[in-house]
């Protein structure tokens, strides 16, 4: 069986349900600086957003690409949410991650600072051992193939096939898959041919996939 060596996790709605309502706080932020920004009323920003979303990934590049926002900025306000409010500690998740024999790498678009906000709240910061966050990717986001690359290269992943991938979005989890790093989706059970595994929660994965603990 496959030994995996790494293990890349990605953050928001993975780390936690979707149903938390993190992500509608966080959307709602982005709109707002959009809309502040660019001077744009809110049905605009949302359509711009949109466009952005389907083109690059993440609505961050849209506005480096073509308003030269300062990505700094932009980070430090879509981030400033009351997170203590929608997480608590996870025994489980920790348990799990625990048992992990691979390295453990949070692999996000988000920044590092949120990055570890989310993992202090859930207590899990032991069971961590790195964080590649959208600064040290050079502003590079998942699914850019690039980005992947990169992950790779600063986790010291010499062989991406001894490589696991979790993510909640399955347009994240495709160049992974491409690059025969092996893929689990979380929180959904959509079939898919670049999809290995499929999760309800990322607290299932040890007992879903094999040669992991």
């Amino acid at each position: 069986m496959k030994r995996f060596r790494s293990i890349f996790i990605d953050l928001d709605e993975t780390l936690y349900p979707k149903s938390n309502g993190i992500w509608t706080l966080i959307s709602n932020k982005i709109n707002e600086f959009i809309t502040h920004e660019l001077k744009l009323p809110l049905e605009s920003a949302i359509q711009l957003r949109q466009q952005y979303l389907a083109r690059y990934g993440t609505t961050l590049m849209g506005l480096r690409e073509n308003h030269a926002i300062d990505p700094y900025k932009y980070l430090k306000f879509v981030h400033d949410i009351p997170l203590e409010e929608f997480l608590g500690p996870n025994p489980i998740l920790a348990s799990m991650l625990s048992k992990i024999s691979a390295t453990r790498i949070i692999f996000t678009n988000a920044s590092a600072e949120h990055a570890q906000r989310v993992i202090r709240l859930l207590e899990i910061e032991d069971y961590i051992d790195q964080i590649v966050d959208i600064i040290a990717l050079d502003f590079c986001n998942k699914p850019n193939p690039e980005a992947y690359k990169k992950a790779l290269e600063l986790s010291g992943t010499s062989d991406p096939k001894t490589s696991l991938m979790v993510d909640d979005r399955i347009d994240n989890l495709h160049p992974a898959h491409d690059m025969q790093i092996t893929t689990v989706l979380v929180g959904s059970d959509v079939v898919d041919e670049k999809i290995d595994y499929t999760v309800s929660s990322i607290t299932d994965l040890i007992n879903t996939v094999p040669d992991l603990a």
